[in-house]
């Protein structure tokens, strides 16, 4: 209630006093001994559970409810019967939105490296009711193996594989399996069209690459985060992830605030964090 009270109107973390809220009910929870996970509820009957000592509640709080703008560009481009592949599901908002959006007749595929909330996913698919969703522990790459995965404290939503960023602040490193997303997804189990999200902190360069032939294939929209600091820590920049994503055919764009109407590449501010939707 105080997140959609003192909360900006287009959601996100802009909620006055809001880490201070986080850190009281840190306290109580290690006071009472009571958990720090708890259900929220959605829209559609959908409900997610989160982890109060996680900041990145207060941007599920708005996403659950389709409040963010992505859902809007989500609920244009999805329909019953087809795929949507969430990569860096996170606590699993938009792969939940999206299995309402898809129905019965259509599939979700949540990739999610980190097990706690790879864990978390599959106990909010239950709590509603939701059977075309399936978990992938796996974080994408270009190669098949094991990767050491940086997580801040209290900060999932900064998890990722560099740690000259997600190894700023206090953290723990885990060790997770990776595999390229040509083999992760078989093709021929896609239903209906392919809409893929892309939310990986730096490694969205190696999702790209290692998924090159079920883009190049299927031809997905895609929803994907351009952040010059993490592209930095992978040592590369925004303005390479745009001409990957050229090389890879696609040639349209919007960002968020613009759908549907598209913007020239050279219209997108790459020197600050934003969602883009990538088009064929």
């Amino acid at each position: 209630m105080y997140s959609r009270m003192a909360g900006s109107s287009g959601g996100g973390r802009r909620v006055r006093g809001g880490s201070f809220l986080l850190k009281v009910l840190r306290w109580v929870s290690r006071g009472t001994g009571l958990g720090s996970v708890a259900p929220i509820s959605g829209i559609d009957g959908l409900q997610v559970f989160a982890d109060f000592n996680d900041e990145r509640i207060l941007d599920v709080i708005h996403e659950i409810r389709g409040e963010n703008p992505e859902y809007r560009v989500m609920s244009a481009l999805l329909s019953p019967g087809d795929t949507f592949v969430d990569i860096g599901a996170n606590f699993g908002t938009f792969s939940l939105l999206a299995s309402r959006l898809v129905d019965i007749g259509g599939t979700v595929i949540a990739i999610e490296p980190q097990p706690r909330l790879a864990a978390l996913i599959v106990r909010s698919l239950s709590a509603s009711g939701v059977q075309n969703c399936e978990v992938m522990r796996t974080a994408c790459g270009t190669e098949t193996g094991k990767i050491d995965l940086h997580v801040p404290a209290h900060d999932s939503g900064r998890a990722g594989m560099f740690a000259a960023f997600s190894g700023r602040v206090r953290h723990e490193t885990i060790s997770v399996p990776v595999a390229p997303l040509d083999r992760m997804i078989d093709r021929g189990s896609i239903t209906g069209r392919l809409m893929i999200k892309v939310d990986v902190e730096g490694s969205e360069f190696g999702v790209l690459e290692g998924g090159r032939r079920l883009i190049e294939s299927t031809r997905p929209p895609l929803l994907i985060e351009l952040n010059p600091w993490t592209a930095t820590a992978a040592g590369r920049s925004t303005s390479d992830l745009i001409q990957l994503l050229q090389s890879l055919g696609y040639q349209r764009f919007a960002t968020m605030d613009s759908y549907p109407d598209e913007v020239a590449t050279n219209a997108i501010d790459l020197s600050k964090q934003t969602n883009i939707l990538a088009l064929f």
